[in-house]
């Protein structure tokens, strides 16, 4: 996750890890990451929820201008 997030960081494309484990995000240290605490497979939360993983995206893009966060 980390390494091609890097890779298409120095392409110029802005990235947005989302992570189920937080000590393996603060491990691989990508560029920016959204913790989410959901079950591992869920990213998002949990299923048929449209509404609410609308928000877990918005708040994953609302880290792309941002520079002072992993």
């Amino acid at each position: 996750m980390s390494v091609l997030a890097h890779v298409f960081e120095r392409a110029g494309l802005a990235t947005v890890a989302l992570a189920s484990i937080r000590g393996q995000a603060a491990n691989a240290e990508p560029p920016r990451a959204l913790y989410c605490e959901f079950p591992i497979g869920r990213p998002l939360g949990k299923p048929n929820e449209p509404d609410f993983q609308t928000e877990v995206i918005r708040a994953a893009f609302g880290l792309l201008d941002r520079t002072d966060v992993p």
